[in-house]
């Protein structure tokens, strides 16, 4: 069905990629005039690494629209909707993420990313170390695994508390912070972006390891695993729960 409306609509992806491309292209040159006008680099970031700080942020919005079922599950357990997955012959959790999975828009984001990196290549050169760019790969996919994980956990508290939507919004406020080097605020502000709400772990932490700036990375990433563990944990045991919940509920 995805590929039928892609063939039917092309002029709707063409002008989702140009969208995109303004809107972040917005925020790359703010940082280029802003260092610009200071004539200096905001720490450990320049220009290069600022303008990447904005394609990392594209990678994890790519990863979140694959699981953008948690998103409407708390309609659907509102509705009852739930049943129907309940009684196919496959795991309901895959069809409730494959149903509502946005394939196109992760494919516009990811799209998007890959042009804006060649152009900015072009102007700034970028240059990474193998070893570095793989530490950066590993970040940013556990990093976007956390994060999934918890809006999953948050998804399922729908089963006890219905309608979840405005915990929805205010966890999402929060993202705007991924379009900011963590490094220029206070100290508990880091590490609570961070460890406690981890935005920090699908923007500046992947590009500051990629860029070599990050001290310890070995030690950051053994806690981003330990962190992901956890938290899939904690997505398993509540998703038993649910379904148990659910069952004694609906009958």
């Amino acid at each position: 069905m995805s590929f039928k409306d892609l063939s039917v609509f092309r002029s709707d992806f063409l002008i989702s990629i140009l969208h995109i491309l303004i809107y972040q292209g917005i925020f790359i040159i703010f940082w280029d005039a802003l260092l610009g006008q200071l004539n200096t680099n905001l720490g450990v970031w320049d220009k290069g690494s600022l303008a990447l700080l904005i394609l990392v942020g594209l990678v994890f919005s790519a990863v979140r629209m694959l699981f953008f079922g948690f998103t409407t599950m708390s309609e659907k357990v509102i509705n009852g909707d739930l049943d129907k997955y309940l009684c196919r012959p496959i795991s309901p959790l895959l069809a409730l993420l494959a149903e509502d999975t946005k394939i196109w828009a992760a494919g516009h984001s990811l799209l998007t990313c890959s042009i804006l990196f060649v152009l900015l290549n072009e102007v700034y050169g970028f240059e990474f170390e193998t070893s570095n760019f793989v530490l950066f790969v590993f970040s940013i996919v556990a990093g976007s695994l956390t994060l999934v994980l918890m809006e999953g956990c948050i998804a399922l508290s729908s089963f006890w508390f219905g309608n979840i939507n405005k915990l929805f919004y205010l966890i999402n406020s929060f993202s705007d912070f991924q379009r900011y080097p963590i490094t220029l605020f206070p100290k508990l502000l880091q590490n609570f972006l961070i460890y406690v709400l981890p935005i920090g772990l699908v923007s500046s932490v992947p590009v500051m390891i990629l860029m070599g700036s990050y001290d310890n990375s070995g030690v950051l990433l053994l806690a981003q695993l330990a962190l992901l563990a956890a938290w899939l944990l904690l997505f398993c045991w509540l998703w038993r729960c649910a379904l148990r919940r659910y069952d004694s509920l609906g009958g």
